[in-house]
């Protein structure tokens, strides 16, 4: 498969309508190659080529790929998260360690930002939620 992002921007934007019909062969995506159903990929392609628009930056990046999980567990250098309270953004944070069921505060919804730990920091570190 494709592991280099610049290749995936060029298959998903670039490349013409042969190429990628090759590759989703026997794949739910392959209706939308028929002949009858040309604006319909027209319409798909062109709302992935916004969504992964930034991919084609990404390509030119040369420093070591950003890990949150790595960041995290060795505490090096510097990095912010924006916490959001939203219920639907949680599992997100609990799969990071960000966030323990049950940490939102009843001061939280008053709209004042909890701190477990010395800093916001100590906090995401030791897998607390800054919530």
């Amino acid at each position: 498969g494709v592991t280099d992002v610049g290749q995936l921007y060029d298959l998903l934007v670039v490349s013409d309508r042969e190429e990628l019909k090759l590759l989703v062969g026997g794949t739910p995506a392959q209706p939308f190659f028929d002949e009858h159903n040309a604006r319909m990929l027209d319409s798909i392609r062109s709302v992935t080529s916004s969504a992964v628009a930034a991919l084609q930056h990404v390509a030119h990046q040369r420093a070591e790929p950003l890990s949150v999980r790595h960041w995290i567990r060795d505490g090096r250098g510097v990095l912010f998260i924006p916490v959001s309270r939203r219920t639907d953004r949680r599992a997100a944070r609990q799969h990071l360690g960000l966030d323990a069921p049950g940490d939102l505060r009843d001061d939280e919804r008053a709209g004042r930002l909890g701190r477990c730990g010395s800093s916001p920091m100590s906090s995401m570190r030791s897998g607390r939620s800054m919530d």
